[in-house]
């Protein structure tokens, strides 16, 4: 699972760490596409709340939740979901449409993140925090960072279509209605 490789590449931060799993969060959703992203994203989360160490420093289990920083991980399923649906139903998409896809992605990761952040200062650790220093605190040292990640996600994403996945333009796995002349295939067969 790759957002749990990112979690062991860990630049430490108080009180959240600078991490890959963004990247591989958002990767998830143009990869995979927003049902199977999303479910990607909930196993990995699922894999470390019942104590694998697939968090960031190796961490795992229950305990994580009183973490400052799982808001960020909670928002990670629902990055990999509106960027998988995104990017699915954009036409044409091109790497300034994806960089732009990556960044809803990033936005759906830091507003979970900044609230909990807040609530895990301040009722958890009992370190009386604004809301305007949990902001500053959790968006500002890792902004650049993170728009690199989003970049990288972009440029990835592009070259999956073009290179793996080439008739992702036409028809993808992760549509839920087939084309035209595929579904009309499907209901012969289903007729003999």
């Amino acid at each position: 699972m790759l957002t749990a490789l990112g979690a062991l590449i860990t630049i430490p931060f108080f009180p959240v760490p600078l991490t890959l799993q963004l990247l591989f969060a958002v990767m998830a959703g143009l990869v995979l596409g927003p049902r199977y992203g999303f479910i990607s994203q909930l196993v990995y989360i699922s894999l470390g709340l019942i104590g694998l160490p697939v968090f960031s420093g190796g961490l795992g289990g229950l305990g994580i939740i009183f973490a400052p920083s799982f808001g960020y991980i909670l928002g990670f399923p629902f990055a990999a979901l509106l960027t998988g649906y995104l990017s699915v139903k954009t036409r044409r998409p091109n790497f300034i449409k994806l960089y732009g896809i990556t960044l809803t992605g990033l936005a759906v990761i830091y507003i979970p993140g900044v609230l909990y952040l807040y609530l895990a200062l301040n009722h958890f650790l009992g370190k009386a925090t604004t809301f305007q220093a949990a902001l500053q605190t959790g968006t500002i040292p890792f902004i650049l960072p993170d728009l690199l990640k989003c970049l990288l996600a972009a440029w990835l994403g592009l070259e999956y279509r073009k290179r793996i996945f080439p008739y992702f333009s036409k028809a993808s796995v992760f549509d839920s209605n087939p084309p035209a002349e595929e579904s009309s295939n499907i209901s012969l067969k289903l007729r003999k």
